[in-house]
């Protein structure tokens, strides 16, 4: 059987609760002591058991195949509660680097998540872009033409045409939402994720670097807030400007790191946001009660602003 996700708790601490239907339940388990023992996600709905359900073995890929890899929960049991899943993982100490993000940290904030970054890929030899084309550029591209092609038809066919310049690629472990809220710095100042809810097991170079370095971007801007995401995104592709020369020596270190072209990040920088795409567009159909979103509402949205950033 499977071993019990919150046994033995001294007592406990809620820290999430929310009101999107997806969410779930977060408790931290804390000893007599005041240590942290122990963190578990609980499934509110079924739907939330998907992500809990890969997390878990996500955790469990991480842990066998880079044993030697620190800033990763580690998973400690399954159980099911209310007939919903529970997990439970290793806590993660430290504080979001969202907390503590500057302009005058950034350039080593951002190199210190690429090399953790390189270390979560290794260095597997690249696979014929046959294998995994269909699933990982294919899929999302069908998906956004179902989405936001609705009210930007004109995108997907461009789109399809720029990514075929995608050759082939190693398959790395794929975080899928590495951003300055996930990341969390020890006091040794050694970077962590959390939530690994989305991460892809076969996944594609470059994405969590790319996401993060905007997402970086973003918070510096004050550009989620302001609306100003492609503004802020373009500064990031100019490798003259502040932002920009730090992406642009991240991503060559990253090549580096896991042995690829520094080129080969041009169509992955459109291929990140295709694939996010996906999780705004839900978002944005839970605010309208599950029914479709009004075209002016996807024309509006981070991600097919930076769709079309990138297409010109």
């Amino acid at each position: 059987g499977e071993a019990d996700a919150t046994a033995t708790a001294s007592s406990w601490l809620l820290l999430t609760g929310g009101g999107r239907a997806i969410n779930k339940a977060v408790g931290l388990q804390v000893g007599e002591d005041g240590e942290v023992l122990s963190v578990a996600k609980h499934a509110r709905v079924p739907e939330a058991e998907v992500g809990l359900k890969n997390e878990g073995r996500l955790l469990e890929i991480v842990a066998e195949s880079r044993p030697g890899l620190g800033g990763v929960p580690r998973l400690l049991g399954r159980s099911r509660r209310g007939g919903l899943l529970s997990i439970s993982e290793t806590p993660i100490e430290g504080a979001p680097l969202l907390e503590s993000l500057s302009e005058d940290n950034f350039r080593q904030s951002a190199l210190t998540v690429t090399g953790w970054l390189i270390q979560l890929a290794g260095t597997g030899e690249p696979r014929p872009a046959a294998e995994w084309r269909q699933r990982l550029v294919e899929e999302p591209l069908e998906r956004f033409e179902r989405t936001f092609g609705l009210a930007l038809p004109e995108l997907g066919p461009r789109a399809r045409a720029a990514l075929e310049s995608l050759s082939d690629l190693p398959l790395v472990l794929e975080h899928r939402d590495c951003s300055p809220w996930n990341v969390i710095l020890s006091r040794s100042g050694e970077p962590a994720l959390l939530d690994w809810e989305s991460a892809e097991p076969d996944g594609l170079p470059f994405m969590d670097l790319i996401y993060f370095l905007a997402n970086s971007a973003f918070v510096l801007d004050g550009a989620l807030a302001g609306g100003t995401t492609r503004r802020s995104y373009a500064g990031l592709l100019d490798p003259g400007s502040g932002h920009g020369s730090v992406a642009a020596e991240c991503l060559a270190a990253y090549a580096d790191g896991i042995g690829l072209d520094p080129g080969c990040a041009d169509p992955m920088r459109l291929l990140c946001w295709l694939v996010h795409s996906r999780s705004e567009f839900g978002q944005l159909e839970a605010d309208c009660g599950g029914r479709a979103p009004a075209a002016e509402k996807l024309r509006r949205g981070v991600f097919a602003g930076l769709v079309e950033e990138e297409l010109g």
